[in-house]
């Protein structure tokens, strides 16, 4: 088992599941629909498939005198002690300057459970 980063390119249905089962050979664990019937899969999907989204980052429409990410944070019940992390920071990639808005929320337990096992 290997826990991987991946940045998708084009948002396309199934664009890392199918990558990883087919290009790669590495279906993802739970994957019913490409893990191709292996037994040890099977046995895995009773816990879901193990993708998800840790974070999430975009341009930020907004200038830096806007606090948006701390309204949203306390809109939603979240601060320094809670799940979701929002940060806005310079966006290098743009000639123009600007930001850009970043999300991160924790790996769900089942991940932690499984990374644990597995020592990753």
């Amino acid at each position: 088992m290997t826990l991987l980063q991946v940045q998708p390119h084009t948002g396309r249905t199934h664009q890392i599941r199918r990558h990883l089962a087919y290009c790669l050979g590495w279906p993802i664990v739970g994957d019913a629909k490409y893990d191709k019937g292996h037994s040890a899969a099977k046995i895995l999907r009773t816990n879901g498939m193990y993708l998800c989204c840790h974070s999430l980052e975009f341009p930020y429409p907004l200038n830096d005198n806007d606090l948006l990410p701390a309204r949203v944070a306390a809109s939603c019940g979240c601060g320094d002690n809670g799940t979701i992390k929002l940060r806005v920071f310079p966006d290098s990639s743009r000639q123009q300057g600007g930001l850009r808005l970043r999300a991160e929320i924790p790996l769900p337990p089942k991940f932690m459970e499984r990374l644990k096992e597995h020592e990753l």
